[in-house]
């Protein structure tokens, strides 16, 4: 009888390593461990996060040895050795008790070996393109051969960013989209197909996973602002909408993927699904990088993956933030979008939750118990809104008006996106009316600036004097003594910043787009002053008090 065939290792990993792979993606610590190139460490995520970093600093400092030696000068030298470093980080990679001294012989080598050729390919002059090239190809090889999950993931990111360099030498047009959509691609593939392919690849897949997600943001960027000739400036490009309809087919990919994945979950609730994503995304279509971290979201979603959900939320915060500061869109078309997606991605929450059946019918009895703490906030949330709003009705209708007279500033700093922020002459006067103590800070600006307000307390009243036009001047710290008839009492607070900054509640005007032109002669601020000394900025004025624009109120 002949024996029993053996398993291949790939037959092996086929039957054993998806599940555990697929447990693997699910533990919450697992960037940690990639991070600390560790089995598991029980040890606190700061702890082991810091080690890493160390563990970076140290391999960096060490591979700056072979720069200072100079040994890249004689090519030949420079490339063998780099060739027998790379081999030697490749082997040492591969032990599978590997301690953290040996983590960073590892990184030392890995690097070393790599500044070795950038140098020895800077002595034989090559292109630019060359030299790209032949980084994406020494992260590829460090990606796939190197097994330290960080220094992959590390090599990842690096792809990415010379890919980009590599395709702008080759004076592509839009050149950033023909890297940013084959990875994010690649990327979706990874996750999507996530147990063959960590099946396949090993650790390798967790570059791919996490690595080129992070990478990709760089090139989106340009995305967004690229004009096509050369030029980006921070206003939407002909590129972007490009780039928003393909992350809108790989969105459609992933809730198909979902659809087929959990069918009895979603039923028919995958179509509303892909409705709402198309809205979102359509919306922003002029910033395909908020495009790309919902591609994110919804992957993090499909694979409960806490680190990817990480990823796609600080990539949604900054593309906000570049979003906020494309000037070319109006504010009203961003509050729209920024609201709308809000309701979008609360409302697929809602219907992307996985409910078996029987989930569906228990489900009834707790629904009551869920929804009241939610309940609760909005009605909290409505009540303060609405107790603000009172407030300030109530200073208006019960308060004096009066023009505060506003400090000099430099008119680049006074004018920030579409309001104007204001700094008003009571400081001054308090400085001029009382001891100020000079200070070493040297703004380039005048007085207003250079010296500390007096020793006064943090929070308390002012007494203005207003003279004939109505125009308030300081007088004096409140004292609870009995005001004069010209007299008004104005609470204060002190930020102890720059010197001190007197806060009295109007310290911002906000103005409509584009009418910025209008409130360049401002010379007064009018606020609406009630008996207990709360204020409310309504307008501005010029040097003859006239109104300014539209009032706030």
């Amino acid at each position: 009888m002949s024996s029993p065939r053996r398993p291949s290792l790939r037959e092996l990993l086929a039957a054993v390593a998806p599940q555990k792979l697929d447990e693997a993606t699910r533990d919450p610590r697992r960037i940690a461990e990639v991070l600390h190139d560790g089995d598991g460490s029980e040890a606190p995520l700061l702890v082991r996060v810091f080690s890493a970093i160390g563990t970076w600093i140290g391999a960096a400092m060490i591979a700056m040895f072979f720069a200072a030696m100079e040994i890249y000068e004689v090519v030949p030298v420079a490339l063998t050795l780099a060739i027998g470093l790379f081999a030697g980080a490749v082997l040492l990679s591969r032990r599978p008790q590997r301690s953290l001294a040996m983590t960073q012989l590892v990184w030392a080598m890995a690097l070393g070996a790599h500044g070795l050729v950038a140098g020895a390919f800077s002595e034989l002059d090559v292109s630019a393109a060359t030299m790209a090239l032949t980084w994406v190809l020494l992260n590829v090889a460090t990606m796939f051969l190197v097994q330290v999950p960080s220094f992959a993931l590390a090599s990842a990111v690096c792809v990415v960013g010379f890919s980009t360099w590599l395709v702008a030498e080759l004076d592509l047009p839009y050149y950033s989209l023909w890297v940013t959509l084959p990875f994010a691609a690649v990327a979706t593939a990874a996750w999507i197909y996530e147990t063959p392919i960590a099946a396949r690849l090993g650790r390798s897949w967790s570059a791919l996973a996490y690595g080129l997600p992070i990478g990709v943001v760089g090139p989106m960027i340009l995305v967004s602002v690229d004009t096509g000739d050369g030029d980006s400036l921070i206003a939407p490009g002909p590129a972007a909408p490009i780039a928003t309809a393909a992350i809108l087919a790989l969105i459609g990919w992933v809730l198909l993927r979902a659809r087929s994945e959990q069918r009895e979950a979603l039923e028919s609730r995958a179509y509303a699904l892909g409705v709402m994503a198309v809205l979102a995304v359509l919306a922003a279509r002029h910033v395909p990088g908020l495009s790309l971290a919902l591609l994110w979201l919804l992957l993090a979603h499909l694979r409960r993956s806490p680190e990817l959900q990480t990823i796609a939320g600080i990539q949604l915060a900054g593309f906000l933030f570049f979003f906020y500061y494309q000037l070319e869109t109006t504010l009203l078309l961003k509050s729209l979008w920024v609201v709308s997606t809000g309701a979008v991605l609360l409302l697929g929450a809602w219907l992307g939750r996985a409910r078996s059946k029987k989930d569906g019918e228990s489900e009834g009895a707790t629904r009551r118990s869920r929804w009241l703490p939610a309940l609760a906030l909005v009605l909290l949330s409505v009540g303060l809104v609405a107790g603000a709003t009172w407030q300030k009705e109530r200073v208006l209708a019960t308060g004096k008006t009066v023009l505060l007279p506003l400090a000099p500033v430099d008119p680049r700093s006074l004018m920030q996106g579409d309001y104007m922020s204001l700094r008003y002459a009571l400081e001054q006067e308090i400085r001029a009316g009382t001891e100020a103590v000079p200070t070493d800070v040297d703004m380039g600006m005048d007085l207003f600036f250079t010296t500390e307000l007096p020793d006064i307390p943090r929070h308390g009243h002012l007494v203005i004097r207003l003279d004939a036009d109505g125009v308030g001047h300081y007088a004096r710290l409140d004292d609870g003594s009995t005001l004069a008839a010209d007299e008004l009492r104005l609470e204060y607070r002190l930020r102890q910043d720059w010197g001190g900054f007197l806060r009295i509640g109007g310290e911002s005007f906000f103005f409509e787009e584009g009418t910025a032109d209008l409130y360049e002669g401002a010379r007064y601020g009018e606020l609406v002053v009630a008996d207990d000394g709360e204020a409310v900025l309504v307008g501005l004025r010029d040097e003859q008090r006239e109104i300014l624009g539209r009032r706030m109120h």
